[in-house]
């Protein structure tokens, strides 16, 4: 599965947000730290704002902040942020199907139906206070 960059880009900015609570996190610093452009990064946390993940503050300490407790947010409600329909309308077996669908195909897209639901089961397991718990504590 290959996430688009935004994606990656919004997971780093979350993670962010989750180790510095409860202090807010600023575009400028988590752009020079993590080697995201800048522009990218701002479009980023707009999105998260507009999708009620984050909060937004500007002025003098001024930067982005969790809009809800880390342990509410699930790694699939990014990913659905980010990545839209693509997850909801056919995840993986749509991605390997393409142009191949021939008679006899049931199933193998019976095995990707099953690896999708899988998957998105496993992504809204995990947590971000989960994810930031293992790198503080591995």
């Amino acid at each position: 599965m290959k996430l688009k960059k935004r994606t990656r880009y919004a997971l780093c900015a979350a993670m962010e947000m989750v180790m510095n609570q409860p202090s807010v996190v600023t575009v400028a610093r988590i752009s020079r730290e993590r080697g995201i452009p800048r522009s990218a990064l701002a479009k980023v946390f707009q999105q998260l704002v507009h999708s009620g993940v984050a909060q937004g503050s500007r002025g003098m300490g001024g930067g982005y902040r969790l809009a809800r407790d880390a342990s509410e947010i699930s790694i699939l409600e990014l990913i659905r942020i980010f990545e839209g329909a693509w997850i909801d309308d056919g995840g993986l077996g749509s991605d390997l199907l393409v142009d191949s669908a021939r008679d006899g195909d049931e199933p193998l897209e019976e095995v990707l139906a099953e690896m999708d639901v899988y998957i998105q089961k496993r992504f809204h397991a995990v947590k971000l206070s989960s994810l930031v718990g293992k790198k503080r504590g591995g």
